[in-house]
């Protein structure tokens, strides 16, 4: 069966962000994240969670989501408001969690 978890997509929204230049709008991240991230054709058809359904198109933009908002939570990312995010001293908390 194929999965794809919170763990597969943190570490390629991370950077993502760096290929952006540390700092992003949540939309922009949703699109890079594939184009960088080594993910099957099999995870990137993938459906969102059940209750998701209707917010996001696939279970990877889903992850992408989650992921911003728990690197936000780690203190890895900082909210600028409007959907825009800003990544601040990565490798160290990353190393933690």
């Amino acid at each position: 069966m194929t999965t794809l978890r919170l763990s597969d997509v943190e570490p390629v929204t991370i950077e993502a962000f760096r290929a952006l230049g540390g700092r992003a709008h949540r939309q922009t991240i949703y699109r890079k994240v594939p184009t960088i991230g080594n993910f099957t054709p099999e995870q990137r058809e993938l459906p969102p969670p059940p209750r998701n359904q209707g917010g996001f198109s696939d279970r990877l933009t889903f992850l992408v989501s989650f992921s911003i908002s728990k690197l936000g939570e780690k203190g890895v990312l900082r909210p600028l408001g409007g959907g825009e995010w800003e990544l601040i001293d990565s490798q160290q908390k990353i190393q933690r969690t």
